[in-house]
């Protein structure tokens, strides 16, 4: 009989892989765009997809982990060194992107050309679970692309690629292609902006308009993911002349609508990556109102605190620091529940061993 960490690691699986592969590309066009100045390092975030419904994750230091992994693999096992808030829809510990203690932020998008590393003996991590394990680990773009090298990233949940940016203003894109990991970081960062292409062909496509080599006008109110691209790149240069630290982050939600599906885009986040503060708006209710959390009030002490969580949903703006609980089951299978609404076979057992996998690990303090 399998024990109960078996059973976890295989159920998730099961549960969720439906989940991001069965939905129209528009819904599942993101955009992401870092933005860097003297004294500010930006960077944001739209999340597209067919459902709102989420926690914003208080992650605690010194958590001993294992990755989660179908048989015959082994999973990848790490210990948390930094605390951070994560922003997850299908439950604890798969995060759909975050930003730590040390101010570096990662973020998920898909990518339908993405080709994942073939199996072999190295301990690996499935792409979502990767997110939480780096930003656990890393405390800077450099030190996160030597972290991601000691696992195997494989495919469990979609195709898809990554933006990451530090508190230093150092970027990566990282593309699973041909079966390998590809980096595309410091002189290769010509654009520190990601959409739903390949890096390299976005960026051959900004090279066609003006101020980047071309002479094709600006692409204003288009949705396709080289235009989105082409536009942030544009935008960003001139994020980077606000001087004031609140103009600064209203005019990243700007750029954010300005590329957003008004039927599909659910999050927009804004990382400020050198004070530590997340701010966000959700879809729907209060879609206007902004709500806020600095890293700096929390205690990422897994021995004095409990991880926390915030219902994305709910009312409200301003901070949300005075409105977080201890993590709980109960609302982390309420969440899974839902997404699992939309994955046809998903049964009552596969469900709540999604929500008790955070039990599977272990404070070191």
């Amino acid at each position: 009989m399998k024990n109960r960490s078996q059973i976890l690691k295989s159920a998730i699986t099961l549960s969720l892989v439906a989940v991001l592969g069965s939905l129209s590309l528009e819904s599942r066009a993101c955009s992401s765009f870092g933005s860097f100045g003297p004294e500010h390092a930006l960077f944001a975030k739209n999340y597209d997809w067919v459902q709102g419904q989420g926690l914003v994750v208080v992650n605690q230091r010194n958590m001993s982990k294992q990755a989660f992994v179908r048989p015959p693999e082994v999973g990848f096992s790490w210990v948390s060194k930094y605390g951070s808030v994560t922003f997850n829809q299908f439950g604890r510990d798969l995060p759909n992107g975050g930003m730590n203690e040390k101010g570096l932020a990662i973020e998920i998008l898909w990518l339908d050309s993405a080709q994942f590393p073939a199996g072999d003996s190295q301990t690996s991590l499935n792409e979502v679970q990767w997110i939480q394990y780096l930003l656990d680990t890393s405390g800077s773009v450099e030190e996160m692309i030597l972290n991601a090298k000691k696992a195997r990233l494989t495919r469990r949940f979609a195709a898809i690629h990554y933006l990451a940016c530090d508190s230093l203003g150092q970027c990566v894109a990282v593309e699973p292609l041909d079966g390998k990991l590809k980096f595309y970081h410091s002189a290769e960062m010509k654009s520190p902006v990601l959409t739903n292409s390949e890096y390299l062909i976005s960026l051959a496509e900004l090279k066609k308009y003006k101020d980047f080599g071309g002479s094709k006008e600006l692409p204003k109110g288009s949705y396709a993911s080289k235009d989105r691209f082409v536009y942030l790149s544009a935008m960003t240069r001139q994020l980077a002349q606000v001087s004031d630290p609140a103009t600064r982050t209203a005019k990243a939600f700007e750029m954010l609508e300005d590329v957003q599906n008004d039927f599909t885009t659910m999050w927009k986040i804004v990382y400020d990556l050198k004070n530590k503060q997340i701010s966000f708006k959700t879809f729907g209710l209060g879609a206007h109102d902004m709500k806020q959390l600095m890293l700096g009030d929390l205690n990422f002490s897994c021995k004095q605190a409990a991880s926390q969580i915030y219902d994305i949903e709910s009312s409200g703006e301003g901070s949300i620091y005075g409105q977080l609980k201890d993590y709980n089951y109960f609302d982390n299978l309420t969440k899974v529940h839902v997404a699992a609404k939309i994955v046809k076979d998903a049964t009552a057992q596969e469900i709540e061993a999604v929500a008790r996998f955070p039990e599977t690990t272990k404070c070191l303090e």
